[in-house]
């Protein structure tokens, strides 16, 4: 039977590959049903392809591949290629690049489109958004000191009286340490692209001849891809080159777009250069403006020199004109997007902070059509206050595992709350690294609440020697900021005076961070690891700092700074704000010890032994990276183990299990080491690599949680643990997951099949699984999901008699009101069970509170599963388990990444 199943298999999969192969290979488009992948293009006929793009789709085609190859696409006056409504499409573009030879017009624009997906497209102008050019001569006349710049062979020459630049260093070709934002009253041609800049201000400090300056071109060019007013959609494996303002841009809708594998990079050389380009985009990376739900980033790469912010994120602050009562008119317009029912966020310079609910809005047509706001209670009378909404600030957003940097401003500027930075690696901004906090003079909202950056490396930051701070968390005058965490994250070599500045702000947690002070100083300059003012709730603990001196500043508290507490173990002196600790601790041995920084370990791990670490849970995992060519593991306990990830067979060895009977190829390698089952608990000692191999980082990746029993945790004759519909489903999303699951276990306590039929609205937050009743412990919550899914339900019956849907509600929304005070920024799902258990009550649960929860959802997998699904009659097949889990990750995919 088997056989045969496989059989049927391959020749399904290979009628439709001679599909697919006899519609790529035809000359003309193909226009079908939307289920057809229609594939489009001629490259010869480079102008035809957005009315082929538009074609498809208006044909009823939802699935289109465009040809390799080079599409040059001629001036219109207008958006090349606009996507107006479009839903539910996808277009593939592994292999294309896309030329546009107009540079002012956006040339991919997404007009109230849903879940729409561009992948695998390389997009650019013809020619740059910039120019580029070395110092011939710094030197000074009768008329007073001048600079004489001669733009490259091939880069734009222009006519200008005046311009601002930025310089990059001859040798390392990024922007150059010790200068900033440089700017000229006077630009005199010499011809030939040879140009006399005199009057110059700002910081040139250590520009030389033969640096480079680059500036934008008084045409600076546009977006390469907007998204205006959409929701959900995705741009994978996109490189855009040669952009002008805002590379990827997205303003207004729902939002809560996914950017995969994008890159941002310098085009290639322009006919007639010589120097390859240094400027990969001509102001922001990325710009988010006014969206409800913010941007996922996820393994985005920005090259080159970028003549602004690499992200940006925020919405917009009106001004207050007067506060009446309960009454609040604003100027005209309603930008911040406010809507009835939802927060006000008012704030001033003079330190008024306040969070109302608008109850009404209208506009005064007898007042110049000001907006006038009704609120829940009476606000005062903020003088010169702005105002936002900030559920339209682009809340929520992550930027996970990106490599960003080698701007000439921040790497990330964001002013929206409920925020995640992880991963990432920033470097060579000429501002921060990373900033955080409303600006008024721009207009742009707001202060930020909840927000996380952790695990990021920030290295060779604040060119420009500022006191901004690698992390700058800012205000303008209210204490508005708070729920901060700043957490293990390396410090290194940035040539700024100050760390961490963090101002307007109560309460941040700033702690397990390493700090290595950079020799590199501005003459007269002093350096401060961590700078507060106005602030409050301040916690530190267990941060290092290394090759301080001894004028350095650990910790400077100015005016208005109150409620700092920490600690002195291999952290910062809090005890005279002069303080210095200097921890050589030496190099970290990445050599696979349990201790190893670049070990990964994922689900509920006991760490507190530095020689060993122990797992509790079901298919807890650690996943790592090495070089060499074997690998061994010291370890006991039942294990599964996937190298490069492949599941491996192993052969024992003394003191564990050798993975590599078989020797590997010399690159570097990953490796995923799990528990087998729920039962197993593993005892890690470490890895034994091959002489003079290491580990080295693993990237991090968004955390799902499974609360369930033994469907979830894969003991019902339902395959293994990888077999497993939750494993598979975090797989397909490209994340971890963790099993809180045991067999037998109902969610109310005295119900279910197991022990003393404790149930998990008490397990659910123990340290231990259920088979440890003496030595339990609570919970330390040491790892934070993005998203918890809940199947519980199937056991909740106690004497043959299940509870009624009411009594059931009760609980079910108990647990997750519990759930929430632990994880407030997590998407919480509650799935009907697969068979249909106590399906009514978690409905019932879920309504009632997810009016006042917007990330609390439900999942109804009626239909998913069949009779045959299932081994016996609960338990599904391992062919149930993959059809479960493809339904469910396409479910849960769009709360993913809000």
């Amino acid at each position: 039977m088997k056989q045969m199943k496989t059989t049927a298999i391959k020749y399904f999969a290979m009628c439709a590959w001679l599909a697919c192969l006899v519609l790529a290979c035809s000359g003309a488009d193909n226009i079908a049903s939307p289920s057809a992948q229609v594939v489009i293009g001629d490259t010869t006929k480079g102008a035809d392809l957005p009315a082929a793009i538009l074609n498809a789709y208006a044909s009823g085609a939802r699935d289109i591949t465009i040809r390799p190859g080079t599409y040059r696409i001629p001036p219109t006056g207008k958006c090349a290629i606009p996507l107006e409504q479009w839903k539910n499409a996808t277009i593939h573009a592994k292999g294309v690049t896309i030329i546009f030879e107009e540079l002012a017009q956006r040339p991919i624009y997404l007009n109230r489109c849903e879940n729409v997906t561009w992948e695998g497209v390389t997009l650019r102008f013809a020619e740059p958004s910039f120019t580029q050019g070395r110092v011939k001569a710094i030197s000074e006349d009768a008329q007073g000191k001048y600079l004489d710049w001669q733009i490259d062979a091939g880069y734009p020459v222009f006519d200008a009286a005046k311009i601002t630049f930025d310089v990059v260093d001859q040798k390392t070709r990024l922007l150059k340490t010790g200068t900033g934002d440089i700017g000229c009253k006077s630009a005199e041609s010499l011809g030939a692209g040879l140009y006399r800049l005199r009057n110059i201000y700002g910081g040139l400090g250590s520009t030389a001849v033969n640096d480079w300056i680059f500036t934008r071109r008084p045409d600076g060019g546009s977006s390469i891809i907007q998204l205006d007013g959409c929701s959900h959609c995705t741009m994978r494996g996109i490189t855009l080159q040669n952009s002008g303002f805002a590379a990827f841009f997205e303003t207004g809708g729902t939002g809560g777009h996914h950017y995969v594998d994008c890159r941002i990079a310098p085009g290639p050389k322009p006919v007639g250069a010589t120097e390859e380009q240094l400027v990969g985009c001509g102001a922001d990376g990325f710009h988010s403006a006014g969206v409800r739900i913010g941007p996922t980033f996820e393994r985005c790469v920005w090259e080159g020199v970028l003549h602004d912010d690499c992200i940006a994120i925020h919405g917009s602050l009106q001004k207050v004109l007067r506060a009446d009562g309960n009454k609040l008119i604003l100027e005209k317009g309603n930008r911040s997007g406010f809507v009835a029912g939802e927060p006000v966020r008012i704030s001033s310079a003079d330190g008024f902070f306040g969070e109302f609910t608008c109850t009404a809005l209208r506009v005064l047509p007898n007042e110049g059509e000001l907006l006038e706001l009704t609120l829940d209670r009476k606000s005062g009378d903020p003088a010169e206050a702005k105002a936002s909404n900030p559920r339209n600030n682009g809340a929520g957003y992550k930027i996970l595992n990106c490599t960003l940097g080698n701007c000439r401003s921040r790497g990330i500027l964001v002013k929206a709350d409920n925020g995640l930075i992880e991963g990432c690696t920033i470097s060579g901004c000429g501002m921060s690294a990373i900033s955080i906090g409303p600006e008024y003079y721009w207009g742009e909202a707001d202060y930020s609440k909840n927000v996380t950056i952790k695990g990021n490396k920030l290295l060779n930051n604040v060119l420009n020697g500022s006191e901004a701070g690698v992390i700058f968390v800012h205000g303008d005058g209210a204490m508005g900021n708070g729920n901060l965490t700043i957490t293990g994250n390396l410090f290194d070599k940035n040539y700024g005076q100050i760390a961490i500045h963090a101002e307007d702000t109560d309460g941040i947690l700033i702690a397990n961070n390493r700090f290595i002070a950079s020799p590199i100083l501005l003459p007269n300059q002093t350096r401060t690891i961590l700078d507060f003012k106005s602030a409050k709730n301040i916690v530190l603990k267990n941060n290092v700092v290394e090759k301080s001196a001894k004028s350095d500043t650990l910790v400077k508290l100015g005016k208005n700074v109150e409620g700092v507490t920490g600690n002195d173990t291999n952290g910062i002196t809090l005890a005279a704000a002069d303080a210095v600790a200097v921890a050589n601790a030496g190099p970290e041995v990445h050599d696979g010890s349990p201790s190893d920084s670049n070990l990964r370990y994922i689900g509920r791990w006991d760490r507190s032994n530095p020689q060993v670490r122990h797992s509790y849970w079901s298919t807890a995992y650690l996943r790592a990276a090495f070089t060499g060519t074997t690998v061994k593991v010291k370890v006991s306990g039942g294990v599964m183990a996937f190298i490069d990830g492949r599941r491996v067979q192993f052969v024992a060895c003394d003191g564990g299990i050798n993975l590599t009977p078989q020797p590997l190829p010399p690159r570097r390698h990953t490796l995923l080491l799990a528990s087998a089952g729920q039962n197993e608990e593993l005892l890690f000692r470490g890895l034994i690599l091959d002489s003079g191999a290491v580990t080295e980082p693993v990237p991090a990746k968004p955390l799902i949680e499974f609360v369930g029993d033994s469907i979830t945790a894969c003991e019902g004759k339902g395959g293994t643990g990888d077999e497993n519909y939750a494993w598979q489903a975090a797989a397909s999303l490209g994340c971890d997951l963790v099993r809180v699951a045991f067999s037998g276990v109902a969610l109310k306590t005295g119900y279910g099949f197991f022990g003393d039929k404790t149930g998990f609205d008490q397990w659910y937050f123990k340290f231990k699984n259920c088979n440890h009743t003496e030595d339990q412990m609570p919970w330390d919550w040491s790892y934070d999901p993005q998203m918890v899914v809940i199947n519980l339900g199937t056991n909740d019956a106690k004497d043959g008699q299940r509870p009624t849907d009411a009594e059931f509600a009760v609980t079910y929304a108990d647990f997750i009101r519990a759930i929430r005070a632990r994880l407030p920024k997590a998407e919480i799902v509650a799935m009907r069970p697969f068979g249909g258990f106590q399906a009514g009550g978690i409905r019932q649960a879920v309504e009632s509170l997810a009016s006042s929860d917007s990330h609390l959802h439900y999942v109804d997998t009626s239909g998913w599963l069949v009779e045959a699904d299932f081994v016996d009659g609960i338990h599904p097949s391992v062919e149930g388990h993959v059809k479960a889990a493809l339904l469910l990750a396409k479910a849960l995919k769009p709360w993913l990444h809000r």
